[in-house]
């Protein structure tokens, strides 16, 4: 990673420390979460030990958040029952105060509201009644722990309900390539010889069939936590050139999000963004990334070009059939692409 060049960065041996309540998440969320990180090359640790009854958190597991670039605290109802939870709490937030320390923190909210979590009303407002009786001759621990959770719950985060779909994907694509951006893209302007870019990233899609759902739950997300975003939102007339400010615009993104969907290839505007990513990628004096979605389309048949994309592909060889160069470009540009490793993500019914 590029942060190994840059002054006072520390080297982290994990990528993130995974903060959750066993009991009710540990086979569900949590599994689908470790794995899908895991599988994009995010060096998790995530303790699978279930912790006896007033048994005290381990040093290992402090010196574990100690090692981490960022801690992920998913909170849910029975967090706040776990005084393990609590103590690895009170670390995360003294490891990220620390001055000499640059590590972050990314609360999730599974099936609970932030303000509960903050306020500690509901099942945490049950579980601190049962930690003040059983500490009463401890209380400043007490309020270390709620002075925690306040903190954190104060960070903007996500809120996914039990089985929500988008919002969920929506943070494992962001999540998923977080480590790589976080030392890259966010400590890029430190970077001797590293671009400045106007905007994190540039978002292509096919605006008919994704626009107004997951385009903008995804879009919502990423600018929520600081990601600077061009998403073009004009749908372009039959026939009309992409334009140079998008062009432009493509050129000035240090990340590009390429949205798959059973219509991505029917657009030439959209095949246009796309050739133009993958040049930009390619140059010598560009470091630029692309992370492709396949939005209920198939990897394969967006790399074969088979299924919507074969029929997209006979119109434009009709429409084009003076140019099949250009028609060329497009089918090299999503091969290239399509065999990026990305995420599958199935439309929710």
């Amino acid at each position: 990673m590029a942060s190994s060049s840059i002054h006072n960065v520390p080297h982290w041996p994990y990528d993130a420390f995974l903060s959750f309540r066993g009991a009710n998440t540990r086979k569900s969320f949590i599994s689908h979460l470790y794995a899908a990180l895991n599988g994009k090359g995010i060096y998790v640790f995530k303790d699978d030990k279930e912790l006896e009854r007033g048994a005290s958190i381990s040093p290992g597991l402090l010196k574990a958040i100690e090692d981490s670039r960022i801690s992920i605290i998913v909170f849910s109802q029975n967090y706040a029952s776990s005084t393990w939870c609590l103590d690895e709490l009170v670390k995360i937030v003294q490891c990220k105060n620390k001055n000499d320390h640059q590590q972050m923190i990314f609360p999730i909210f599974y099936d609970v509201e932030p303000t509960v979590v903050r306020k500690q009303t509901g099942s945490f407002r049950e579980a601190f009644s049962k930690h003040e009786e059983a500490y009463r001759e401890n209380l400043e621990k007490v309020k270390n722990w709620r002075d925690a959770l306040k903190e954190v719950a104060n960070i903007s985060g996500w809120e996914l309900k039990e089985y929500s779909i988008v919002p969920r994907q929506s943070f494992l694509l962001f999540f998923s390539n977080f480590s790589e951006t976080t030392n890259i893209v966010m400590a890029s302007s430190s970077i001797h010889n590293v671009p400045h870019w106007p905007y994190d990233a540039f978002l292509s899609f096919r605006g008919a069939n994704t626009r107004k759902s997951f385009i903008s739950h995804l879009y919502a997300a990423l600018n929520g936590k600081g990601i600077y975003v061009f998403k073009d939102d004009k749908e372009l007339e039959r026939g009309a050139s992409i334009s140079p400010g998008l062009l432009k615009a493509i050129e000035d993104s240090r990340i590009s999000i390429i949205v798959f969907s059973q219509n991505y290839a029917s657009s030439t505007w959209c095949l246009d963004e796309l050739v133009k990513i993958v040049q930009c990628k390619n140059k010598n004096d560009h470091q630029q990334m692309i992370f492709p979605i396949f939005y209920d389309v198939e990897p394969t048949v967006v790399r074969k070009q088979t299924g919507s994309f074969r029929e997209a592909f006979s119109k434009h060889e009709e429409a084009y059939r003076e140019n099949l160069e250009k028609v060329k470009n497009w089918r090299d540009a999503l091969k290239e692409v399509a065999n990026i490793s990305g995420w599958e993500l199935k439309e929710y019914r």
